[in-house]
């Protein structure tokens, strides 16, 4: 072992208001997805934003 290692967990997005901003993020971000607004930069798999189902063709 590492004699001198410390190891903490890491919590500082376990609050209330961090819970709330995520939440709040994820749901616009969806909304933003579905009405052709999403910044592809928020996208890991981009080539998606360009599927039927988020340009509304597969009606």
């Amino acid at each position: 072992g590492i004699d001198n290692l410390i190891t903490s967990p890491h919590v500082a997005g376990v609050t209330l208001e961090a819970s709330m901003r995520m939440a709040t993020g994820a749901a616009a971000n969806v909304l933003a997805a579905f009405d052709g607004t999403l910044d592809p930069a928020a996208v890991v798999n981009s080539e998606v934003l360009d599927s039927a189902p988020l340009r509304g063709t597969n009606r």
